[in-house]
């Protein structure tokens, strides 16, 4: 998708589904399963 539509990222149903998640006990994630900032997110540091 980067060489046809550059500013669009593909993503699956589990993997919104995990980023949407939220366990309890879990501590609060920054990221998301890739490694990138969770929107709204990007100025916070890990506590």
């Amino acid at each position: 998708m980067q060489y046809w539509v550059p500013e669009v990222d593909v993503t699956g149903v589990h993997e919104m589904v995990a980023n949407a998640l939220m366990l309890d006990g879990e501590k609060k994630r920054t990221t998301n399963l890739r490694g990138e900032p969770l929107p709204g997110m990007e100025d916070e540091e890990d506590v």
